[in-house]
């Protein structure tokens, strides 16, 4: 798919079926999410998740309406990637670079004709010393930034034209 087509296509969606994301796309997802430029070249600074267990996926549901989320935070996604940070990140560059290996993820996901919703509510909510987090044995010197869902919409809403207005300023010489 070019590159525009992508940007044209790529929307946030929270309804998904249940349909399991094969292995291979999983791989490019995760590949996209390594390609990524981050501050100071500091690879090990950043960890990334992939969990597409349902059972470790219903616990992050769970634990969230404990916490008092109402509704499930996954939206019902069959694989949720997590951006976390190391104890090796530079913390002022830590959302930044994470924000920009979540989109690499969310743009290669519309490419390969997935859907994708950023999820930073179960993230922030349940905080670094969450339970989820010791289902996949995260030491504790790696903790959760941001995270994406993908999986497949259950509706394919046809493309809508972009609602963003942001103010552009152009200072050319």
């Amino acid at each position: 798919m070019e590159f525009e087509k992508v940007l044209e296509n790529r929307k946030t969606v929270r309804e998904y079926t249940n349909e399991k994301i094969p292995s291979s796309m999983v791989d490019e997802l995760l590949n996209a999410a390594i390609r990524v430029p981050v501050g100071m070249h500091n690879d090990e600074g950043y960890a990334i998740v992939s969990i597409s267990d349902e059972k470790i996926l219903k616990s992050i549901t769970e634990e969230s309406i404990k916490s008092g989320a109402k509704k499930d935070p996954l939206y019902g996604v069959p694989l949720v990637i997590i951006a976390c940070k190391t104890e090796k990140a530079i913390e002022n560059l830590v959302d930044f670079d994470c924000g920009i290996i979540v989109e690499n993820i969310h743009l290669k996901a519309t490419e390969l004709g997935l859907s994708s919703v950023i999820l930073r509510g179960f993230v922030g909510h349940l905080g670094e010393k969450a339970q989820y987090l010791k289902l996949f044995g995260l030491g504790n010197d790696i903790k959760p930034v941001i995270a994406i869902g993908i999986g497949y919409a259950k509706k394919s809403d046809s493309v809508k034209p972009s609602k963003r207005n942001f103010k552009i300023i152009r200072v050319e010489g």
